[in-house]
């Protein structure tokens, strides 16, 4: 009886301790589809993200209909990992930005390096973004390529014009010095890039002109300062004002 007992308690034990073993690995296993789900979650609003601040930089509906694509992939993926299905809540986010993206103001110039580095960041990603969506074949590369060159000629275009425009306000400020560090980075940008396009070479042309402009006036409004210093210290008859300069005699102090 005694023996009967022990086999039974033994088995028991047994079973409860299967049975714990059983439930740690479904809750390691709920636990770790948890955080994969909340990983995609986190990149599914970063590209919502990046497709909402692209929205404001460029007016380019194929862009930003793709970046909804596989923000709606991502969020997918999440409910088949989590065994939900949340569709219609980011369908109806998703159709409310399809709708007001004609309203959307779309910015055409930068005003600081804040707003260039910024700018900068959100094509970065979203370029990245586009290219993971090809990866995914939601998309063709050819496609794929297309748009990430518009973003960086894009971004190309906007930060020339934002140097152009500083150069021609330091300018204004009667600052070379300053206008001719803005007008030299905007050309090197157009030097350096890989990008070709109609107008390129003159707008290099352009901007160097303006340099060399700003700077014959600085040295026309020095010339001009000189010449009234000059006049200032002779009299109606070309003749020195200060005797000791026309005696040649130096000042005794």
């Amino acid at each position: 009886m005694i023996i009967f007992i022990v086999i039974i308690s033994i088995v028991l034990i047994a079973g409860a301790l299967m049975v714990a073993h059983h439930m740690s690995v479904k809750e390691k296993k709920l636990t770790e589809q948890r955080l994969r789900g909340k990983r995609i979650l986190v990149y599914a609003n970063e590209i919502w993200d990046a497709l909402s601040e692209c929205s404001k930089l460029i007016d380019a509906p194929d862009i930003l209909h793709t970046l909804m694509d596989y923000y709606r992939c991502q969020m997918r993926h999440r409910d088949g990992i989590l065994g939900e299905d949340n569709s219609q809540t980011y369908e109806n986010e998703i159709q409310s930005f399809k709708d007001k993206i004609s309203q959307i103001h779309v910015v055409q110039q930068l005003d600081n390096d804040n707003e260039i580095n910024h700018a900068k960041r959100i094509f970065s990603k979203a370029s990245k973004y586009i290219k993971s969506a090809a990866n995914r074949k939601l998309l063709g590369q050819g496609e794929a390529n297309t748009m990430r060159t518009s973003m960086k000629r894009r971004m190309l275009d906007l930060q020339v014009s934002a140097y152009e425009r500083l150069g021609d306000e330091a300018g204004e400020r009667s600052d070379p010095a300053t206008a001719t560090n803005y007008y030299k980075y905007a050309k090197k940008l157009l030097i350096e890039t890989n990008l070709t396009f109609d107008g390129k070479i003159e707008w290099v042309r352009k901007i160097s002109h303006k340099n060399q402009v700003l700077f014959g006036n600085a040295v026309a409004e020095k010339l001009e300062k000189q010449i009234d210093e000059e006049e200032n210290t002779v009299d109606e008859f070309g003749i020195p004002k200060d005797t000791n300069v026309l005696a040649g005699n130096k000042k005794a102090f």
